[in-house]
């Protein structure tokens, strides 16, 4: 599959998320469609966008995501999903080696800092701002 329909994405995800996973899914799904170019047919960061926590916090594997969407976005999501007990800073290097994941990240961060009355601390806040740095300092592919 080269080119998943967010459709598809959006349906897995409301299955196998838990509802605040998921209405977290659909705003970094939105801004991954605000940032894709206008003239730009390749839907799949958004799809990817969609299914960024599936694994983490779903109750799905990533073979479940191989299976459903192939290996592009499985790629991405593996990338975007964190290993336990894994350094937070290795795992944003991990993410920066596929560029739909770090596309995705920077998403799914910038949601994280538009609701900082959410986040479990100001440190929480402080890292996620460093990794957006980082992300925004690479060519993020759109």
């Amino acid at each position: 599959m080269n080119d998943i329909a967010p459709a598809d994405g959006r349906a897995f995800a409301e299955r196998h998320l838990p509802p605040d996973a998921y209405e977290h899914s659909l705003r970094v799904a939105e801004r991954a469609e605000r940032k894709i170019s206008l003239d730009s047919a390749d839907r799949t960061p958004v799809a990817i966008a969609l299914l960024h926590d599936v694994v983490e916090d779903g109750d799905v594997t990533l073979g479940d995501v191989r299976e459903a969407f192939g290996e592009r976005v499985a790629d991405a999501v593996g990338c975007l999903t964190r290993r336990p007990g894994e350094p937070y800073d290795a795992y944003i290097g991990r993410v920066m080696t596929n560029p739909d994941a770090a596309a995705v990240k920077a998403c799914d961060l910038e949601d994280h800092l538009a609701s900082p009355a959410t986040a479990p601390s100001a440190s929480y806040l402080r890292r996620c701002e460093r990794a957006l740095g980082r992300l925004r300092n690479t060519a993020l592919g759109f």
